[in-house]
């Protein structure tokens, strides 16, 4: 909390004497100064950043703020005087770092005598400080005779005094002893041995060993003495072993007998023929890995508990399919010490993992899109062949991870617009939450060519870049726009066509009709039997032009997308039995039998009437054309569910397989069942109730075509561009 204030408190106080009001009398610089000043202090004071950073912060402010240059200001920091004092102060650590100060002060006591008083002593010190002094500067030799100071006056603290009788360290010994209010013996002999109450600690000779290291590795790094007789303290090995730290720097400890060293001999009955025979009954029992030559192996492994350097390392496979990692080394109690790890499952993993790479590098290299992706820092990380070859970059420039910077420059003559370049940008190096988005947009090359690009967020804070090649995609489709813009005009200019001729056909027909019912009431005169034949077979075939203009009218309005429907409750029954009478006089003529078959309630639809009369009369007329006298057409009706079937079947010629299937095409001619355009309509208007149309053969003769329309009939809204459909109430 101080630190944070110290901090704060240094930096208004800088911020206001840069851009705050000027007091009276007092320049910019010289308020800038002060500020400073105060800055320094708080963070000297509080330590809000670290002395060596605060120290440096004036050779930063003072330039910037231009109080005085870099020049200048370098100048007073690197003073000659300072960089002397620094200098000696260097020397002096460095001597104290190596101990060489402790042997300075044993030279001076010996160059004093044994037996030497303060003046002797103090004129060994001037001694030393002259010869110095003749080398370096005074400023120097008082920083380095101050470490030798203080070691001489530590040597006189442990009992090195100028009256002893010799003064080499050397042959110094060191009995430490502590005072402890525990009860415990052993927890005092544990602390006075390692420094900790608790076992487990590296004992002194332990810590020394792991230092300074040992002048021979095949000797232990330090030898524990026990008392001698029964009445002395007995120096168990957790006083003097290596805790934590390797086992290497344990000591060894010495025993009465012919062998005072335990384990430098095999034990009892342990010899080369055993470890053999150890080796020979793994081997058996498959813990060995398996070797071309066995006995060669197994001579180099018993060779290890003879003589090894350092430490050897190596992996066993297993027939069992395990692997092993194994460490033999020297025991600092003698023999050989052999670690065994079993690594598989990290092998496994490894393996895995440089598949996965394998994996994914072969998948990027083969993807037709271009890859690449950057780090937060802005540098390349990942790419693939795609990317080499859509921007002709140098496969290996871009192996050097190279600044997206670098790469752009690269790319920008190919896409010169460096707006996009740099919005790319921003997604890569920007870690806010809002530039950390997906992308996409659209790049047209200046060869010609049209990419789209997608940037993605990683969650390692990586960023993939995608590059796609749509120049051939971009073709089809204007291409396709093109056509379907053909088409459409196509289809207005045959709809305006069919109009026109519609109502060219439909003009001059309305006088020919005219003028025939005008004959026909023999309003001028009685006319002859075969006048009157005449007129009638005139008044037939304009009919039948006007019904046929009228179908091709409305057929052009449904392909045209523009034949709405005027929907409305229609009781079917009603409209059935009407459809029948609208042509029961002409089935009189050639005595063909109509009648209606309507099985159950039918009630009532949502539908458009005049659209399901045509579809009656056009299958009842369709009908009648291909029955023989005496035949019979039975319109059938029932309602099954949310369906309600709609069916017209005769008894006359049929119609082969082969022509069912385009019965219901527009304009199909020919001798056959369904020429022209009525079954065409009857299809599409079915089709705009949201139903379906289907014929098939009846047996003995003849052919039925069923339509089926749903109860709750849809509202169909056409137009050229879409199809709405909204459901209705029935």
């Amino acid at each position: 909390m101080t630190r944070s204030i110290g901090f704060a408190l240094g930096v208004i106080a800088l911020l206001a004497a840069i851009f705050g009001p000027l007091p009276e009398g007092l320049s910019r610089e010289g308020f800038i100064v002060a500020g400073l000043v105060v800055l320094m202090a708080a963070w000297w004071i509080t330590e809000a950043l670290p002395l060596t950073a605060t120290a440096l912060v004036p050779f930063l402010v003072l330039p910037f703020a231009g109080v005085m240059d870099a020049k200048e200001t370098a100048s007073a920091y690197y003073s000659p005087i300072l960089f002397l004092i620094l200098g000696g102060a260097f020397i002096a650590l460095a001597i104290e770092r190596v101990g060489l100060h402790r042997r300075l002060s044993l030279g001076i006591l010996r160059l004093a005598g044994p037996h030497a008083g303060p003046g002797r002593l103090l004129l060994a010190f001037m001694a030393s400080a002259a010869i110095l002094s003749m080398m370096i500067s005074n400023t120097s030799t008082a920083l380095i005779m101050m470490p030798v100071a203080l070691a001489v006056l530590a040597a006189a603290e442990e009992g090195c005094l100028l009256n002893a009788p010799d003064v080499y360290m050397d042959k110094l010994a060191v009995v430490k002893s502590l005072y402890m209010d525990s009860f415990a013996h052993g927890s005092a002999n544990i602390q006075m041995n390692s420094g900790r109450v608790l076992q487990g600690h590296p004992a002194l000779g332990a810590w020394i060993a792991h230092g300074l290291g040992s002048a021979n590795k095949n000797l232990p790094s330090f030898v524990v003495m026990v008392t001698k007789g029964k009445g002395g303290q007995p120096l168990v090995s957790r006083l003097w072993g290596s805790g934590f730290l390797p086992s290497e720097n344990q000591g060894l400890r010495f025993r009465s007998g012919a062998n005072p060293v335990l384990h430098l001999q095999n034990p009892s009955g342990i010899g080369r023929d055993s470890r053999r025979l150890m080796l020979d009954r793994l081997r058996e029992r498959r813990k060995l890995p398996a070797r071309t030559n066995y006995a060669e192996w197994r001579a180099e492994e018993l060779s290890y508990y003879l003589d090894i350097d350092g430490v050897k390392e190596d992996t066993w496979s297993l027939p069992d399919d395990r692997t092993l990692s194994v460490t033999r080394q020297r025991h600092p109690m003698g023999g050989l010490l052999l670690l065994f790890k079993d690594i598989t499952g990290e092998l496994n993993l490894q393996t895995k993992f440089n598949a996965i790479v394998k994996t994914q590098a072969s998948t990027l290299d083969n993807l037709h899109e271009a890859v690449v992706v950057f780090g937060g820092d802005g540098r390349l990380k990942l790419f693939n062949k795609a990317f080499e070859r859509l921007w002709s970059l140098d496969h290996d420039e871009l192996k050097d991870h190279p600044d997206y910077s670098d790469v752009i420059e690269d790319c920008v003559p190919l896409f010169h617009d460096l707006d996009v370049w740099d919005a790319i940008k921003g997604h890569i190096t920007d870690p806010s939450a809002r530039a950390r988005q997906s992308t996409t947009g659209e790049m047209r090359r200046s060869d010609g060519s049209i990419l789209t690009y997608l940037t993605h967020p990683l969650p390692d804070g990586n960023t993939l870049i995608a590059f796609a090649d749509v120049t051939a995609t971009r073709r089809v489709e204007s291409a396709l726009r093109d056509r379907a813009e053909a088409f459409e005009a196509a289809d207005r200019l045959k709809t305006e066509f069919v109009r026109n001729v519609s109502y060219q056909l439909r003009s001059p027909l309305t006088v020919i009709f005219g003028y025939a019912e005008l004959l026909e009431t023999k309003r001028n005169g009685d006319l002859t039997e075969r006048q009157t034949d005449y007129v009638s077979a005139i008044l037939s075939a304009s009919d039948h032009l006007s019904k046929l203009i009228e179908n091709i009218l409305d057929l052009a309005m449904i392909e045209a997308g523009r034949m709405d429907l005027d929907l409305k409750d229609v009781d079917l029954s009603h409209v059935i039995e009407e459809s029948i009478d609208m042509v029961v006089s002409k089935a009189e003529d050639t005595q063909i039998a109509v009648r209606a078959d309507i099985k159950g309630k039918l009630g009532v639809i949502r539908a458009d009437e005049r659209r399901i009369r045509q579809v009656l009369f056009n299958l009842i007329s369709n009908s009648l054309r291909f029955t023989e006298s005496g035949g019979e057409i039975v319109v059938s009706s029932q309602r099954v569910g949310d369906m309600v079937t709609l069916s017209v079947r005769d008894n006359g010629r049929g119609l082969a397989a082969d022509k069912r299937a385009t019965s219901f095409d527009s304009f199909v001619s020919g001798d056959q069942r369904g020429a022209g355009l009525g079954l065409a309509l009857v299809k599409h208007f079915i089709d705009l109730h949201g139903g379906t149309v289907g014929m098939k053969p009846v047996d003995g003769g003849g052919l039925e075509v069923t339509c089926w329309l749903p109860v709750k009939v849809t509202k169909v809204v056409q137009n050229q561009e879409m199809l709405l459909t909204e459901s209705l109430p029935a």
